[in-house]
């Protein structure tokens, strides 16, 4: 990989640029070759607004991979983040790139003794590759990212399960979301009923004058969205996962937030409110049927007079899911475990 003084700082001509660009956007590689010849600036030239380089362009164009290595050659740099905080591995991701090039970017990273890139590194949104991949609802990208990322990198704070179940939820392709749902970390966070806390920068993540945010993410916030986006199979799909939690959110969502009015979700509360009670119901018609066995129509009466109120069943679908109020966001304010570091990643 070539390298050149930085003497020369006089700005490159926007028009140049913009050409450039251009050039690599259409994947034309003759083109970008002939300017890089006459312009070998131009590899490490950024969009004025956007921050977006060359080298993340070239990520997502058609003969991407020529292009990536032509530019690597003319001394394109692998670190230059773009203004919301990305490396052209989150671009790459972010824009639902062929696992071939985010391969690429991977291996030329790893040849250095200190990496440009890591899995655990996040943009201003503090969101990782992972989370990124799956807005960009590329499934081969995503399946490719599951198989070759160490689990230490995809349970880290920018890539936590929760936050690509939250991501997926969000894009409302119920299709989409159960493919997601079948990867096994995130069925497990479902079924331990995880929770994940973090600091969110409103301002300058790096000012230590920033306004910061805790942000709560948990498995009732996930089936909440949801709820609220009618995707009923993801909710079915919740319920296999994890009957008893799956209930109780619904029960407590619908009591608390709005009224749950259509009939496709009566018959969730429903079942929360007989699994609320079968602690109570169940013992009595035992005695019945051990005692009393000609009577039932006596055990069933004195079973309903048993059944708890309303209340007692709200209270216990609060404390089932961890007394944790589901705000509007789907999020709340906690006090956080991870922050953004410096390098992008995250620190506990």
């Amino acid at each position: 990989m070539k390298k050149y003084s930085r003497r020369n700082s006089t700005p490159l001509d926007s028009t140049l640029v913009k050409a450039f660009h251009g050039a690599i956007e259409q994947g034309d590689l003759d083109e970008v070759r002939a300017q890089l010849a006459a312009h070998p600036r131009l590899a490490n030239t950024k969009e004025v607004k956007t921050g977006v380089t060359s080298l993340m362009k070239s990520s997502v164009a058609p003969n991407a991979i020529a292009l990536m290595t032509l530019l690597r050659q003319q001394g394109a740099n692998l670190a230059t983040r773009d203004a919301t905080r990305r490396t052209v591995l989150l671009y790459a991701c972010t824009c639902g790139a062929e696992p071939a090039t985010v391969d690429l970017l991977w291996s030329w990273s790893s040849l250095r003794p200190s990496p440009d890139l890591r899995w655990t590194h996040c943009d201003s949104n503090h969101d990782g590759a992972m989370v990124l991949a799956v807005r960009s609802r590329n499934v081969a990208l995503l399946h490719h990212l599951w198989s070759i990322v160490p689990i230490s990198a995809q349970s880290n704070a920018s890539n936590h399960s929760l936050k690509q179940l939250k991501a997926a939820i969000s894009t409302n392709d119920e299709d989409f979301i159960i493919e997601v749902m079948r990867n096994p970390l995130i069925q497990q966070a479902v079924k331990d009923e995880d929770e994940f806390e973090y600091e969110y920068w409103v301002d300058d993540w790096s000012s230590s004058d920033a306004n910061t945010h805790d942000i709560k993410i948990t498995v009732a916030c996930c089936i909440k969205n949801a709820i609220d986006a009618n995707l009923r199979r993801v909710v079915d799909l919740f319920e296999r996962i994890n009957p008893g939690y799956t209930h109780a959110t619904l029960f407590y969502y619908c009591h608390t937030m709005q009224p749950c009015e259509s009939a496709e979700w009566s018959d969730f509360t429903s079942r929360y409110v007989w699994e609320s009670s079968q602690d109570i119901v169940r013992p009595a018609l035992l005695v019945q049927r051990q005692w009393l066995p000609g009577l039932v129509p006596l055990g069933h009466h004195i079973a309903s007079y048993l059944m708890p109120l309303m209340a007692q069943v709200y209270k216990r679908a609060q404390i089932r899911i961890n007394d944790f109020e589901i705000s509007d966001d789907g999020g709340s304010s906690y006090d956080g475990f991870y922050s953004c570091s410096e390098d992008g990643g995250y620190s506990s």
